[in-house]
């Protein structure tokens, strides 16, 4: 009997994976000794910790990090930046985490499979590297200022272009921040608590600076370490006679195997905000808000573009794709994510564990016999809307 072990890094909230992996079932169903293991963070952090014992095919995914206070504590403590906060030092402490933890698995267990690479997580992670490599492989992605400094942002604002300012390390919305120029000084809107205080708020909310104030604020921000880009307006779309602001989370699992996403879910939020994020309270909506905002032909692309993306990362089979389609029509791949969550699977109602594992069985060259791409189009958002 083949011998499989899932090993998770996570938080202790985790375990409840392995209910929804329903590794028992999924043993019986492939003749596989299955087993489950639990690493978490604030005990993968220390010098002297030791993994547990595994055996037969290793399969390696990382979780979420922020449940771990530990960690956090840990973060704030030895770099000053925590993911509430997470500028230049907060991102490359992850990273090395990260390689410290590949290390340890290479050292004391060997070769393994990884849901989502270490690499693949750390270029995510880090959105100057992340754009970089958008850009490089031609994927639609609004302009980076490189190696940002308070001149050349100013220099684009008063040439007339809004741009975006975004914590390197960041998800969830926070610190999201868009910048232009009035004519009584410059306009900042943004999730931080204030210009002068980078603390994370649920609500954007707008501030008007003196050329004084926001160059100090500009100087602040570059200094904690931020990604400058160009800001693209969204596309407006009605829902019960109301207009918002939208973009398109598709959810990526093992492009290669189920050859499009697997579901996708609108995010909206009113036209005021900078954000879509349901972490900032913002409402997930369905196909058919997608259907009569963007039509067939423009869900399509997202699709594609979303595939596109997922694709140029080094073994990156788990993914949130973020799309937004510009008042111009043109889409933008926004940014990826190598810890989707499951609120758009669990909003659709598609079953994402089990395409999660079977992928991932099948990616391992079990006989999964089943045709995951048939299995993938009846899990879609579309479906379950259209029936």
């Amino acid at each position: 009997m083949r011998k499989l072990t899932f090993m998770n890094i996570g938080s202790v909230f985790e375990r409840t994976r392995k209910s929804m992996w329903s590794t028992s079932l999924i043993g019986e169903l492939f003749d596989i000794d299955v087993d489950f293991q639990v690493s978490t963070w604030h005990e993968v952090i220390r010098d002297n910790y030791l993994f547990p014992k595994v055996s037969g095919d290793v399969v390696v995914k990382f979780h979420h990090h922020y449940p771990d206070q530990t960690l956090t504590d840990y973060m704030k403590r030895e770099y000053g930046q925590t993911h509430l906060r997470p500028g230049t030092r907060y991102t490359e402490a992850f990273c090395s985490l990260v390689d410290r933890i590949e290390r340890k698995i290479k050292e004391q267990i060997g070769n393994v499979a990884y849901v989502n690479s270490p690499s693949a997580i750390k270029q995510l992670r880090d959105k100057r590297e992340m754009s970089r490599r958008l850009i490089e492989s031609g994927i639609p992605h609004p302009r980076v200022i490189e190696n940002p400094t308070v001149d050349t942002v100013i220099k684009k604002l008063d040439d007339g272009k809004p741009m975006c300012l975004k914590p390197i390390g960041g998800s969830c919305g926070r610190g999201i921040t868009r910048v232009r120029k009035v004519d009584e000084g410059y306009e900042v809107k943004t999730t931080w608590e204030a210009s002068d205080k980078f603390e994370p708020v649920e609500k954007s909310h707008m501030e008007i600076l003196t050329n004084e104030n926001f160059e100090q604020f500009l100087a602040k921000y570059i200094n904690f370490g931020c990604l400058v880009q160009e800001w693209v307006e969204p596309l407006t779309g009605m829902y019960g006679g109301e207009g918002y602001i939208f973009d398109v989370r598709e959810v990526v699992l093992y492009p290669d195997i189920y050859g499009k996403p697997v579901t996708e879910v609108v995010r909206r939020a009113p036209p005021d905000q900078v954000t879509t994020n349901v972490a900032m309270h913002h409402m997930p909506t369905g196909y058919n808000f997608l259907k009569d905002n963007l039509g067939f032909e423009r869900i399509r692309k997202s699709r594609e573009l979303a595939m596109e993306a997922a694709q140029i990362f080094d073994n990156l089979n788990e993914s949130g794709v973020d799309i937004l389609w510009s008042n111009e029509k043109f889409p933008f791949v926004i940014e990826l994510n190598a810890f989707p969550g499951h609120i758009a699977a669990s909003y659709s109602g598609v079953d994402f564990p089990l395409l999660e594992v079977l992928g991932m069985l099948e990616s391992l060259g079990y006989d999964v016999k089943i045709d995951l791409r048939k299995l993938c189009f009846e899990n879609t958002i579309q479906t379950l809307y259209e029936t």
